[in-house]
């Protein structure tokens, strides 16, 4: 730890530590984590949002819970398999102790609330007693209106219960102004970027709508690196990499033969995949600033595994293909073949344990990317085309869209919808993206129409 760093600073890279140890044991999903540490017996409690908050470096958890987040994931081997809990008293645990200390010592304090000065009066009791308003009768109205006796508003209540029953809360939409073809948020959940065909990436606050700056690209690529601090996007035979939030070039890939149809970081940072409309994907070295090897050979729809290893690949010849990204060459085993027609949209499960292919057949489909098999059956209801997957980073839900105007929820494990499709848009939903803390949901069209749920309490 720098001892002049500041406490964000450090705060930040704590985070990244426990993500990298994450990763180390298996990148199991928040909710193994939290269903390992209920099954110990020992009280331990992890929610899926105090693990967002740890990981992401939101806040700096309690000793107790921290350790209890450690000690679980310590709880995996390095191919994600259950292995003993380690007593408090391990000596893998003595490093995270001393770095929660040390981070606390450096945590800026709170201002204490104002405390009522002892009194001869009446003993605390009987103070606190006359401070609260008196209880109604029953049959008698509540002392503000639209309130409950908990102080809970009934919107609140209402979004609560609706969110409880697996119900989005649509927020009000935004006219872009132009058909919408990729949506992603930043890291960070400040920016929500849209690319739009009339030739600009428009980046908005994605809660109170604010326009935060736009620019030029054509529409099919976008993404946001791990760290936050780059945004890449396309433009006629070039990629360009800005750096955020100024907004400035970082760097320009040319020389590319044909129109860029999708980009995508690796989990590092390290490498940018360009995949360009002549089937071939490029792996550029961001340190280096260079191309190493020879491009990757067939395919438009991009994803990495969690851990970086493995990049799938599909495109129109229908099967879906692994790649060894350390080699650069393909992995051994059969494609992942069963869509009829064109592959357009890949994503690995957060755990990496699933990867979920989307294609012109209407179907959605779920496979093993380790031994290369399916899970299940195809996921169907779409009606025509499905363009775009994606999953919450908890892994708890999938959503996709397509050419039929609808965006679907699903359950990865069971492939059992979750809730209605939810309407809004009048045509073609080819982007769609889930906000880092998995409480957001994001889609756009060709309507021109950006729409945003609440599908989650973070």
């Amino acid at each position: 730890m720098d001892p002049h760093g500041t406490f964000e600073e450090e705060l930040a890279s704590f985070a990244a530590e426990l993500r990298r140890l994450r990763l180390e044991r298996g990148n199991r999903s928040y909710r193994d984590l939290a269903a390992r540490a209920a099954k110990t017996g020992n009280g331990i409690r992890l929610p899926v949002a105090t693990q967002s908050d740890a990981f992401r470096g939101k806040r700096l958890l309690g000793f107790d819970t921290l350790m209890a987040l450690v000690r679980i994931l310590h709880a995996y081997d390095e191919y994600g398999q259950e292995v003993p809990v380690p007593p408090h008293s391990a000596p893998a645990l003595d490093g995270w102790r001393a770095r929660w200390r040390s981070l606390a010592a450096l945590q800026p304090t709170v201002p204490a609330r104002p405390r009522v000065a002892p009194s001869a009066g009446p003993p605390p009791d009987e103070v606190m007693q006359a401070s609260r308003p008196p209880t109604p009768e029953r049959g008698s109205p509540t002392a503000v209106p639209g309130r409950s006796a908990s102080g809970d508003s009934l919107a609140s209540r209402a979004l609560v219960a609706a969110l409880d029953n697996a119900e989005p809360v649509e927020l009000p939409p935004l006219d872009m102004g132009h058909p919408l073809f990729r949506v992603a948020f930043s890291p960070d959940g400040r920016i929500l970027a849209t690319t739009t065909g009339g030739g600009s990436v428009l980046l908005r606050d994605p809660v109170t709508r604010q326009a935060l700056g736009e620019l030029d690209a054509l529409p099919w690529a976008l993404a946001f690196s791990p760290d936050g601090t780059a945004l890449a996007t396309s433009a006629n035979g070039e990629v360009r990499v800005w750096d955020l939030p100024d907004l400035t070039l970082r760097f320009v890939l040319t020389g590319l033969d044909s129109a860029v149809k999708r980009v995508a970081f690796s989990p590092d940072g390290q490498l940018l995949a360009v995949a360009s409309a002549d089937r071939t994907v490029l792996l550029w070295d961001m340190a280096a600033g260079r191309v190493p090897g020879g491009p990757l050979i067939g395919h438009t729809g991009l994803a990495f595994s969690p851990d970086g290893s493995r990049l799938a690949t599909s495109g129109a010849d229908q099967p879906t293909h692994l790649w060894d990204v350390p080699h650069r060459r393909g992995l051994p085993g059969r494609p992942l073949q069963g869509h009829k027609g064109t592959v357009w949209a890949v994503a690995f499960a957060p755990d990496g344990r699933m990867l979920v292919t989307a294609g012109a057949d209407g179907t959605v489909r779920r496979w093993d990317p380790n031994i290369a098999e399916p899970l299940g059956a195809p996921l169907t209801g779409h009606r025509g085309d499905v363009y775009e997957v994606a999953f919450t980073p908890d892994g708890r839900l999938l959503v996709t869209s397509g050419a039929d105007g609808t965006v679907r929820l699903w359950d990865p494990v069971t492939g059992a919808a979750v809730g209605d499709p939810l309407p809004g848009h009048s045509l073609t939903v080819g982007a769609v993206a889930f906000s880092p803390d998995g409480s957001l949901l994001a889609s756009g069209g060709l309507d021109g129409r950006l729409r945003r749920w609440i599908v989650g309490r973070a």
